[in-house]
């Protein structure tokens, strides 16, 4: 009997039923019968679920719930959004503790007599002739302890609710009612703090003899896809714990990786446009950088309408933006259409809205200019003709952009969703592509048949350059390990002083690693600076 009366179950609080426990208040509105309703145009709450990667809170990181509502009158269903007769109350309860047998297992069954927790039967009963039962506690004591295990306290009633850092380790539940009907609750996992520590710091690989001149700082430049949260799912993803997905997760991680390097210039692929404004710009403006944005040309539905493209930013210290464009592949398609060079199949196959975003930066710091072309090809194992007429559309656009500028430095960087053995790496590499390419012959459409698959930029690959090799993958999943990401250069204008390694991991993303593409990071000079 001794270990039932101080025993203290502490199952997960998303598998209980019934409402929380508050001392001195009762249960938000309690339910209504519908006949209420009957000559008014109320509305009750349907369902309501936490968004995917949210079951797990994170300190300092909103929830927002998807609240599903019903007009009992007209029975029109829509989400809820800040609906005036929608009440909410945000609750927060007891703090997740661990095993004092085994600290890493979440304690299940608690010891009120020595304040312990334990995550089995077993570990209860070995902890409760092992460990002495706190001495003196008085009745008042003992229901304080008590409270503190099983009660829940009101923190909000805002349709979302921001965690703090008091609130880590402890559960927290919304309970929601419309006019009629029962109320809905949803509970959440234990809050966690925000990922923080230092970069998992990577070598640099410097090109003997190479070294910048002295008195001369070279341009660092970070390139990488940040993987768009549209795309960050559960199935895609399945060796990933959902919270770690999620984007008030991965945030910080991708935050902290850009500003542990310190970059000149940051060009980033699959970046959704709310967080470019809501997230990166804010951040990154703190920290001295300025960015530019380029949304790819269509957008995906998951719970609202979403799209992703390019961003770019510079470190206002050293760079003044002096020029900026886009460039759309849709948009070429169309206009070679409008000029009979292309059929109605012809535009539709390359019509896949990928994009480029191009810079031109002043250096403030010893002179010159700089071109940053920031580019996301399409993914497609399946259009190997349309990434390669991309690639030539891309290098043919940009002869055009700076034939009048031919002391801009050119820096060519993206997800070209091709490796090296690729046609389009033929092509950047070797500067044209020789006719006996397999891909070659992967051309339904005809898109490749007249296209002059030669030119003359004078491109070098920086990874390339300084390793003799290009990184051994940029992007690894459980599926695929490979290069698909580059940061080229016009040789007659820039050389590379050093990139960062890219060493070995396991499958991407992780707890560690906010996206299934690693960052690459490269230190380039201008080559008049050694005149």
């Amino acid at each position: 009997m001794a270990q039932v009366f101080f025993g203290l179950r502490w199952g997960h609080p998303a598998i209980t039923t019934g409402a929380a426990r508050i001392p001195g208040d009762a249960p938000l509105g309690a339910a209504q019968p519908a006949a209420a309703a009957v000559n008014s145009n109320v509305v009750e709450v349907v369902s309501a679920r936490l968004l995917e990667g949210q079951a797990v809170p994170i300190a300092g990181c909103e929830i927002q719930p998807y609240i599903l509502l019903r007009e009992v009158k007209s029975g029109k269903r829509f989400e809820a959004g800040d609906h005036e007769k929608v009440r909410y109350r945000w609750l927060r309860g007891p703090e997740r503790r661990f095993c004092a047998f085994h600290s890493e297992i979440p304690a299940r069954l608690g010891d009120l007599r020595s304040g312990r927790g334990f995550c089995s039967v077993e570990c209860f009963q070995r902890g409760f002739h092992r460990f002495p039962r706190q001495e003196h506690a008085s009745e008042q004591e003992w229901q304080r302890a008590i409270d503190e295990e099983l009660f829940y306290v009101e923190v909000s009633h805002n349709k979302g609710f921001t965690p703090s850092l008091t609130d880590v380790n402890r559960f927290l539940r919304l309970e929601v009612s419309g006019e009629v009907g029962e109320v809905v609750s949803l509970c959440t996992s234990a809050v966690i703090p925000p990922p923080s520590g230092p970069v998992q710091r990577r070598r640099w690989v410097t090109l003997p003899g190479q070294q910048p001149p002295a008195g001369f700082q070279p341009v660092r430049i970070l390139c990488w896809n940040i993987l768009a949260q549209m795309y960050a799912t559960e199935s895609e993803y399945p060796y990933v714990e959902p919270h770690v997905l999620s984007w008030n997760y991965r945030k910080h991680l991708i935050l902290r990786e850009i500003l542990g390097y310190r970059p000149d210039i940051v060009v980033l692929q699959e970046v959704e446009k709310s967080h470019f404004e809501e997230t990166l710009v804010p951040q990154l403006r703190k920290d001295g950088y300025e960015g530019v944005y380029q949304e790819k040309t269509h957008v995906m539905f998951t719970t609202k309408y979403t799209c992703e493209g390019c961003a770019t930013f510079y470190r206002r210290q050293r760079f003044h933006l002096a020029e900026q464009w886009g460039i759309e592949f849709n948009q070429i398609a169309q206009d070679l259409g409008g000029q009979n060079q292309l059929t109605d199949a012809q535009i539709a196959r390359l019509s896949k809205g990928n994009i480029a975003l191009c810079v031109i930066l002043d250096d403030k710091l010893h002179g010159g200019q700089v071109c940053a072309v920031n580019t996301h090809i399409t993914a497609s194992v399946e259009l190997t003709d349309v990434k390669l007429w991309q690639a030539h559309a891309l290098l043919a656009s940009l002869d055009r952009a700076l034939s009048e500028k031919p002391h801009v430095g050119l820096l060519l960087c993206g997800d070209f969703n091709s490796e090296p053995h690729s046609a389009v790496y033929s092509l950047y590499a070797e500067g044209g592509v020789h006719g006996e390419h397999p891909e070659l012959l992967m051309d339904p459409q005809l898109l490749l048949q007249g296209l002059d698959l030669q030119h003359h930029a004078h491109l070098a690959s920086a990874y390339q350059q300084v390793t003799s090799m290009e990184a051994p993958f940029t992007n690894f999943t459980a599926t695929f390990r490979g290069t698909l990401d580059y940061v080229w250069y016009d040789a007659r204008a820039m050389r590379p002083t050093a990139t960062l390694e890219v060493a070995g991991t396991g499958p991407l993303p992780s707890e560690h690693h906010p996206s299934d593409h690693v960052p690459l990071v490269a230190d380039l000079v201008q080559l008049f600076w050694d005149q």
